[in-house]
């Protein structure tokens, strides 16, 4: 059980103010001290990015990597890209050319859903890039995606366009690819889960003012699920991008470890099988004995996954 509550405080840190770890940030060479950065870009009225330009200067126009943060949708802050969970992959691909850009998008608060504002904004930020790209020396024909956790699940939704069917209005921005690490893409079986179960026991224990924000119930649906069965079923369909896989889409590099104890690794396995079977384009690296957010990593598996994310977004544009 000890074990488990670290886990769960995983979700707690993104929360804590990035300014407490300066030495931290400079020991393990995080983007926010490499290179020149532009941070709290307003790309639309409620949400900002910051840009973590090329620390080498390899194309008139920089590709970009747009990094989407985790934190269960109701935690986690665009600066956490500074965490060092991708450093060495980030600092890669800046050497290499690329700008990584990190957006905020909007988080479970109040009671109220961030869904679908938080697919909304990730939409609204690559629309962002695309009309200002000049301004800032960056392609707008090249852009992909580097999501982890919810974050990975935010991005599963826009590159499969996954959203079109509830929301045919929005746009559908093309983007070259999508990086998933440990993302979710069937909320059926990720709310119906002993992880949920031991998660909100969890919560239970902490003061109120820890309790109330992480309430996965009051805050990630908006609504009680056990009072509308219906309502719910109609709420993990839509956000599940497995349900909206079709012929033609971007690459996808898939990364997950076996023992994770918050997103079973099925969940991938079973997206990956869904894309072959669909003759898709789509890499994964299963990672033996780690856990989510790469717990229990050796150093070998760590410098493995800098090279997989790295290798793979810097082959799309051969």
């Amino acid at each position: 059980m000890k074990r488990k509550k670290w886990l769960w405080l995983l979700l707690l840190l993104p929360i804590i103010p990035l300014t407490f770890f300066p030495g931290f940030l400079f020991y393990t060479a995080a983007p926010i001290v490499e290179g020149q950065s532009s941070f709290n870009i307003k790309y639309n009225q409620q949400q900002a990015l910051d840009i973590y330009f090329p620390t080498q200067k390899k194309f008139e126009a920089d590709p970009v990597v747009v990094f989407i943060h985790g934190g269960a949708w109701i935690t986690g802050r665009k600066e956490s890209i500074n965490f060092n969970r991708f450093n060495g992959a980030v600092e890669n691909l800046r050497a290499q050319g690329f700008a990584v850009i990190s957006p905020s998008y909007t988080l479970a608060a109040d009671g109220i859903s961030p869904f679908p504002q938080n697919i909304k904004d990730i939409i609204d930020a690559v629309l962002w890039l695309k009309k200002n790209a000049s301004t800032y020396a960056l392609d707008s024909n090249r852009i992909g995606l580097l999501g982890e956790s919810a974050g990975a699940h935010l991005g599963l939704m826009l590159a499969f366009h996954a959203y079109a069917d509830a929301h045919p209005e929005w746009p559908r921005p093309e983007i070259d690819y999508l990086v998933d690490v440990y993302g979710p893409n069937e909320m059926r079986t990720l709310y119906f889960s002993e992880t949920l179960d031991s998660l909100n026991s969890f919560i239970e224990d902490l003061p109120a003012i820890l309790r109330e924000p992480l309430d996965i119930s009051r805050n990630l649906m908006g609504f009680d699920p056990q009072k509308d069965s219906v309502k719910a079923s109609q709420f993990m369909y839509e956000y599940s991008p497995i349900n909206f896989l079709k012929p033609a889409l971007p690459p996808v590099l898939v990364i997950h470890g076996d023992q994770d104890q918050l997103v079973s690794v099925e969940q991938s396995r079973r997206l990956v099988a869904k894309m072959d079977s669909l003759n898709l384009n789509c890499e994964y690296h299963e990672l033996e004995g780690v856990n989510h957010a790469f717990l229990g990593a050796t150093d070998s598996q760590k410098d493995s996954i800098q090279n997989w994310v790295s290798q793979f977004i810097i082959e799309q544009y051969p």
